[in-house]
């Protein structure tokens, strides 16, 4: 449940963060960069928190395609974000 309180009110500060562009140019092309754009934001920075924790963890010839999966694990919410109070809701549901 700490971990969720953390999530929260980490998605309440993505607001004041800037995106990692130097992450996503080393890692993504125009094209694959341009659809990374339209998440939202803090979708946009949760993917590169994600990706940049997971870096560390693989071989350096597994690590270009599989970024780029973990950057695009959330490309769905382009068609249907999620709000934070949605967010939240399925997440108590869940424990529920």
């Amino acid at each position: 449940m700490i971990k969720r309180i953390r999530q929260f009110s980490r998605n309440i500060s993505y607001s004041f963060q800037n995106v990692d562009l130097d992450f996503l140019s080393t890692h993504l092309d125009r094209h694959e960069t341009s659809l990374f754009e339209r998440l939202q934001k803090s979708e946009q920075i949760h993917a590169i928190l994600v990706a940049q924790g997971v870096l560390n963890e693989l071989n350096p010839e597994e690590r270009s395609g599989f970024i780029k999966a973990v950057l695009f694990h959330d490309i769905g919410k382009i068609e249907r974000p999620l709000n934070l109070i949605e967010k939240s809701l399925a997440v108590i549901m869940n424990k529920l």
